[in-house]
């Protein structure tokens, strides 16, 4: 199984430092004075932000809302974060960030790409850029920097809401060492920005939601025609399934994550509940092609279903909507969890869609 994902409990100490000191914030649900944060009051916040998302889907990051930036900083910050971490550690796995030594964070926001980064591969943050066009929210990763990354609060590290400043750091460095990273940002452009293209890697992760996903989709089978070749979740070049094959489907994953008490004091007085993280992702690179392992394996696209005499799983690994079917008749199928890089026995029987497998024609790659 995979495993569960936790925050580095450095940097969830500088999550409470930093909600203390800038916003006020009190852990504790106690009496306070009204200018104070409790996990109620952050709860209200985060309900609002999610009611505007609702109703503007490609919005621009409300801080302009009540408790807004407090309820960033808590909620939605550590939620993302998590989700990049697990991307991230994904990348690491596969030798992604080969030869990468610098990266462009853009919509940047409270840091949760840039913080993922450094807490698992902080030999790509040689040099970095992180921009946003909200000043408050760099204000508050700057922040976060200063106690859990104090070396990267340098000139080689800005942080800028200027354009000027990412071509500058663009026509300053090679190209073919550095990583452009889209984390809950791309969702609010028509498109990829046009020197995106000149990076040597690329990192998007977006939101889990059918429209996101397959809004990714497509954007990967751009890349591709523009030269690039997909790390992950992909195993293969060719024409997406889900994409080709079915007007709904759309590629997303599913994480475990470990709740801190940080963000449990929230969530409790949230209808929505976050047991497990979901969201689609993208890892692409120019020149350098992913690792020869990839070729010969799947990736698990779906969540295990029982059903009557079955159980069944989508898998992915080339350009058929396919799916894994375990017929009960042979016995307990083992459990695989939707992300899972696996090899398939080519002799495993097909019949339709469904490759026929049984005990020990899967196993993790």
């Amino acid at each position: 199984m995979r495993p569960e994902f936790v925050i580095n409990p450095d940097l969830l100490r500088a999550f409470a430092d930093v909600a203390r000191t800038v916003f006020g914030y009190q852990a504790e649900a106690i009496a306070a004075r009204d200018d104070k944060f409790t996990p109620a009051k952050l709860a209200q916040a985060v309900q609002k932000i999610s009611d505007f998302y609702i109703s503007k889907p490609s919005g621009k990051t409300p801080y302009e809302l009540p408790g807004a930036p407090a309820a960033y900083l808590l909620y939605y910050t550590l939620l993302n974060h998590v989700r990049t971490l697990a991307v991230f550690r994904e990348a690491q796995n596969l030798g992604f960030f080969e030869g990468i030594h610098r990266a462009i964070d853009w919509g940047s926001g409270m840091g949760a790409a840039w913080l993922a980064l450094q807490d698992v591969a902080p030999e790509v943050l040689g040099s970095s850029l992180a921009f946003d066009r909200s000043t408050q929210a760099l204000d508050v990763q700057r922040a976060l920097r200063r106690i859990f990354a104090a070396d990267a609060v340098t000139e080689k590290h800005p942080l800028t809401i200027d354009d000027r400043k990412l071509r500058e750091f663009m026509a300053g460095g090679n190209p073919d060492k550095t990583m452009a990273v889209f984390s809950y940002s791309l969702t609010e452009l028509d498109g990829l920005p046009d020197w995106v293209l000149d990076c040597e890697a690329l990192a998007i992760i977006e939101p889990g939601t059918n429209q996101d996903g397959r809004r990714l989709l497509a954007i990967r089978e751009n890349l591709i025609r523009q030269g690039y070749k997909v790390w992950a979740p992909c195993t293969h070049q060719g024409a997406c399934p889900l994409l080709t094959h079915s007007k709904t489907d759309w590629c997303h994953d599913r994480i475990q994550w470990q709740q801190p008490d940080l963000y449990s004091a929230i969530e409790q007085h949230l209808p929505m509940k976050h047991r497990t993280l979901v969201f689609s992702y993208l890892l692409a690179r120019k020149k350098l092609a992913p690792p020869a392992k990839m070729i010969s394996a799947a990736r698990l696209t779906g969540d295990q279903q029982n059903l009557k005499g079955q159980t069944r799983q989508m898998v992915c690994k080339g350009t058929e909507r396919e799916f894994l079917s375990w017929q009960h008749r042979h016995g307990e199928p083992p459990e695989f969890a939707r992300g899972e890089l696996v090899q398939i026995d080519p002799a495993a029987p097909k019949k339709g869609a469904d490759l026929r497998v049984i005990a020990g024609q899967v196993v993790r790659a």
